[in-house]
């Protein structure tokens, strides 16, 4: 596990994440259709690929069906929480070569 502290921070921050994932969606829902038509006209002017290159493929890759932002970052909060739990225990995780041990983890 976690130290106590630590664990508290764990908990609160990933409520803190789906909490305010759950709130952009909502606002989301709630914007009106002069909003919506508004920003998809943003968003085409910033996808030109003439004036924009590396932004339009970057969006290219990002809209394709794929996973979506709310399980890409938990993903990304959950790998980070096995790589701490994993130095906090010296044990090896992807990524680092060598191990640390609870000691030198601090």
């Amino acid at each position: 596990g976690f130290p106590p502290a630590e664990a508290l921070h764990t908990v609160l921050s990933l409520g803190a994440y789906v909490g305010g994932s759950a709130l952009e969606e909502q606002a989301e829902a709630n914007r009106s259709e002069e909003d919506r038509e508004r920003d998809h006209e943003l968003l085409t002017q910033m996808l030109d690929s003439d004036r924009y290159p590396t932004l339009a493929a970057a969006a290219a890759g990002a809209f394709t069906g794929g996973e979506d932002t709310f399980e890409h970052g938990l993903r990304l909060l959950t790998d980070g929480l096995r790589a701490r739990h994993a130095e906090l225990h010296g044990l090896p995780f992807p990524g680092r070569d060598t191990v640390t041990t609870p000691d030198a983890a601090r």
